[in-house]
């Protein structure tokens, strides 16, 4: 996975020096399906594979809990649902229509040029209170790597789309989507969603040799 996706980040740097440099039409088509930021892209289909994949996963391991009678299965079939939603939103955007919600709270420039970030950083916020008490009962392996593929996805989507909405705040969006260093900026943002959700499949893998059953807290018989 680690290869593909550096794969992936270099044929988007091409594929925006090759766009940034002609003008022969057919050759900005090959090279738009290089880069992250386009939606019809490889890198796109890839990282839509990637959570899809990982939705699947959670949904094996939300049937072994039930049949286990584990404690935590309902936050399995949560966090199912939510790898659904995520993989469905990389196809069709959704995020991007909350951006008019997110500039109801905030002016919708700088850092917070992409307003989506307010309501969706605020769900990110219920989301990891409402499970930490399920990380807590994690082994330590398990949560660490749940945490640390959470933050690089985090980072990805949202820290580096802050960092992109100042560089559209100051150069405008459409001189930016023809600049080889903000199509540099949604490759990083890219990788870094791809390297949590590849690093987030090796933990759901990791659960699934180990068993889903919380050892300080066995089911009830």
């Amino acid at each position: 996975m680690l290869g593909i996706i550096g794969v992936l980040f270099v044929c988007n740097f091409a594929g925006s020096e090759i766009a940034a440099h002609t003008n022969t039409q057919p050759l900005k088509a090959i090279a738009g399906l290089a880069m992250m930021d386009h939606e019809t892209s490889v890198p796109t289909l890839f990282n839509y594979l990637l959570i899809l994949i990982n939705a699947m996963l959670l949904g094996v391991i939300a049937n072994r809990s039930f049949a286990a009678q584990d404690r935590w299965r309902w936050h399995w079939v949560i966090l199912c649902a939510i790898f659904l939603l995520l993989s469905y939103d990389e196809a069709a955007q959704l995020h991007e229509r909350l951006s008019s919600v997110g500039a109801h709270l905030v002016e919708a420039k700088g850092i917070f040029r992409f307003a989506w970030i307010v309501p969706m950083g605020a769900a990110v916020t219920v989301f990891s209170l409402g499970f930490l008490n399920f990380l807590l009962h994690r082994p330590r392996q398990i949560a660490g790597l749940m945490i640390v593929s959470g933050a690089i996805y985090v980072m990805g989507a949202m820290g580096i789309e802050m960092l992109g909405g100042l560089y559209v705040s100051a150069h405008g969006m459409a001189e930016s989507q023809g600049s080889v260093r903000f199509e540099l900026l949604c490759g990083v943002e890219e990788s870094l969603e791809m390297l949590g959700m590849a690093l987030f499949g090796f933990t759901l893998l990791t659960i699934l040799e180990q068993g889903t059953q919380d050892t300080r807290n066995p089911p009830r018989a």
